[in-house]
């Protein structure tokens, strides 16, 4: 058990492999600035066969590796990654006027409309707004943000195959 009055922040990948008694998870940063944010990349907690509880407190983590649990662990990195997206909406947000943030909004739900219905007037719809926002956001950005809604919209397929 760590302090809770002591810090560390954390960089790269945080592999679990050796903490099989791990039943807690908890991140989260030092404050609410950039760099008082935890940068992990990958989390491997695929050895963690006893956690039941992980939270995440705004982590940029752009990987994690589960194991045994999979809906437990798959219900969680869904809560990630939507934590995830919402942190990355909101920093891209505030760069934006209120004509922009509804751009990016409307970016974001024309994703989910593709995603669920394949709908060929979604698609054309979300090539026009990309344009539209490609004034704003470089194509990397654009791509970072849809493809956070592709992985939220897998993880939920998963969910619901899992409880089957």
């Amino acid at each position: 058990m760590v302090n809770a009055n002591e810090c560390t922040l954390l960089e790269g990948e945080l592999d679990l492999k050796d903490f099989v008694n791990l039943q807690y998870l908890y991140v989260y940063g030092a404050g609410p600035g950039q760099d008082q944010q935890q940068k992990l990349t990958n989390l491997k907690i695929d050895k963690c066969n006893k956690l039941t509880s992980l939270q995440c407190n705004n982590p940029p983590i752009s990987k994690i590796t589960v194991g045994e649990n999979k809906q437990l662990i798959t219900d969680l990195a869904k809560k990630i990654e939507e934590e995830n997206l919402e942190h990355q909406v909101s920093v891209t947000k505030s760069k934006f006027n209120e004509d922009y943030k509804l751009w990016l909004d409307i970016l974001l739900e024309t994703q989910q409309e593709v995603l669920q219905n394949d709908n060929t007037f979604a698609r054309k719809q979300l090539e026009k707004i990309k344009k539209r926002l490609s004034t704003v956001l470089t194509t990397e950005e654009i791509q970072e943000l849809l493809g956070k809604v592709v992985e939220i919209n897998e993880l939920e397929i998963q969910l619901k195959n899992l409880k089957i």
